[in-house]
């Protein structure tokens, strides 16, 4: 309802109480003067103190001196109390909440004209003391400190609500930022893949460069569909159907956040749930629809306990094996046969791979971190953690090596990790090298990634200083070599060995540390200073 409509019903009913003999009794009065009869100016005055009040906040100074003058006049002439008179306080607290400008000089008019009223009054022959003026005077006082705590509380709130605002534009940012990083990784990853595969198929096959061009200009159009799709998707509506009823939410709609609160029905859910849950729902949607095209999603809002839960589901099984553009995990199939590689098996997520990997019981696991219902770093820890009763060697991927997924992905018995826009001939390699049982890490982020792990691990993870103690020196040197990311070979060409030699040197260290791999090994370095420091 408009704050004007409101004020107005305010001010009528505060005329019409001023008109009740009954409601008198509780009407202001500091002169007690003589009573006069009521006549025409009595009315006025009497509807002075009351129907100013329809601009008590869009004008608040002018209400105030329009009321407390009729209500100064209505005092100094002796006219029978009303309750009309409530009206003066009303205006009070509505300019200490609302008067913008001269708020000072407001103050001091209105208490000039008080004291100006108190002088009229004793003159008048009111038997009110000065003490009594004061206590009156404290009153009217009290009112326009309260009107001051409310203006402070709106403005609390409307930082709040500013707040609020920002953190859901930060948070929105956030989403697309997150989408933008799937869209661009995702299609950039297959352009470099495809072309890759292109310059290897050359030598041998140069009839099928020209498929493999044709997937990488595909690869191309669809990653500008899905980037206007992705900036442009959030104009469009979603309409949620909820256990109260449908409505609709969209981006024009996300400060009507009240919307899910009433669909959930909780009067009191803060403002920036609704539009959280707008965000998790939009979100879900555009998965739903990247990687569940054409299959039935149902979204459900419910209330729970002190929280709103949002459910989006998709029924039927999603496709795990991808289009013949060469992505996902046919795509890696048909790479991996034309380099004489073979994928025995392709799960859609970590659970899927768990009994895959039972059944199959293959040499290599090539694990994405990031998966649906058991994410990567749970299944390397099932498939290559301590607890695994017939480990098997997993190879983590990822799109970045800042990614801190990583750290617990080879902490959690990962033999080694690469970067998904690697080279054909290195992923294959790559997994070569895990299923030889030695450990890999991509030599583009190896040394930041080593440091940064080494100063992550569990302190029972860490071997005791005085182990290495038992190394020779040139033991320690090809540790700290080893710990700088570097490989064998650039280890033998720093040394002066032959690789054999190096090879038995980490063989050996290894086994003095009662380490598993190179990437344990690295942590000791880090933490006896061998390598970065202390």
């Amino acid at each position: 309802m408009s704050p004007v409509v409101v004020d107005a019903a305010l001010a009528v009913a505060l005329a019409v109480l001023a008109f009740m003999p009954t409601a008198s009794v509780a009407g202001p009065e500091i002169g007690d003067l003589p009573e006069v009869g009521p006549d025409a100016l009595g009315v006025a005055l009497a509807l002075g103190q009351c129907l100013p009040l329809v601009a008590r906040r869009t004008r608040p100074a002018l209400c105030l001196l329009l009321v407390g003058g009729a209500f100064g006049l209505h005092q100094a002439l002796g006219y029978p109390t009303t309750f009309g008179g409530v009206g003066l306080y009303l205006a009070l607290i509505a300019a200490g909440a609302w008067a913008e400008r001269r708020r000072a000089l407001l103050a001091g008019v209105a208490v000039a004209g008080y004291a100006v009223l108190a002088v009229v009054l004793a003159a008048s022959g009111s038997p009110q003391r000065a003490r009594d003026f004061a206590a009156y005077l404290a009153v009217l006082v009290v009112c326009w400190l309260a009107g001051a705590w409310l203006r402070r509380r709106r403005a609390e709130e409307a930082e709040r609500r500013e707040l609020t605002a920002r953190v859901v534009a930060v948070e929105e940012r956030a989403r697309i930022a997150r989408e933008l990083h799937d869209v661009v990784t995702h299609h950039v990853t297959a352009v470099v893949v495809q072309a890759d595969a292109a310059g290897v198929l050359l030598p041998t096959a140069p009839e099928r460069v020209g498929e493999a061009l044709e997937v990488v200009a595909g690869t191309g159009r669809r990653a500008l569909a899905d980037l206007r799709d992705l900036l442009g998707g959030w104009r469009r509506p979603v309409v949620v159907r909820t256990g109260f009823g449908s409505w609709w939410s969209g981006p024009g709609g996300v400060g009507s956040w009240s919307s899910w609160s009433r669909a959930v029905g909780w009067t009191g859910c803060p403002p920036r749930w609704g539009s959280w849950c707008t965000g998790v729902v939009q979100e879900s949607l555009t998965n739903a629809v990247k990687h569940a095209p054409g299959l039935p999603t149902r979204v459900v809002v419910r209330r729970v306990g002190g929280v709103v839960e949002v459910v989006v589901t998709t029924s039927g099984a999603v496709v795990a094996e991808a289009s013949p553009d060469g992505r996902g995990l046919a795509g890696l199939r048909r790479r991996a046969e034309e380099l004489g590689g073979e994928v025995v098996g392709a799960a859609a997520d970590g659970e899927e791979a768990l009994a895959l990997a039972a059944q199959l019981r293959p040499d290599v696991v090539v694990m994405d971190v990031r998966m649906p219902k058991l994410d990567g770093i749970a299944a390397t820890r099932a498939l290559a953690g301590p607890e695994a009763a017939a480990p098997v060697k997993v190879l983590v991927v990822t799109t970045f090596n800042v990614d801190h997924h990583v750290y617990e992905a080879l902490r959690a018995g990962a033999s080694g990790f690469l970067l998904k826009d690697s080279p054909p001939a290195r992923l294959l390699e790559g997994v070569r090298t895990v299923a030889r049982g030695e450990a890999l890490l991509d030599p583009s982020v190896t040394r930041e990634l080593i440091g940064r792990y080494a100063t992550r691990v569990r302190p029972r993870e860490e071997p005791v200083r005085g182990a290495l103690a038992g190394l020779s020196p040139r033991e320690l040197e090809v540790l700290r070599l080893v710990a700088d990311g570097r490989s064998n070979s650039e280890i033998a060409v720093e040394l002066v060995l032959s690789p054999e030699t190096v090879k038995t040197y980490v063989s050996r260290l290894l086994a003095k540390l009662d380490l598993r791999d190179r990437v344990q090994a690295v942590v000791p370095a880090h933490r006896t200073g061998l390598v970065g420091g202390a």
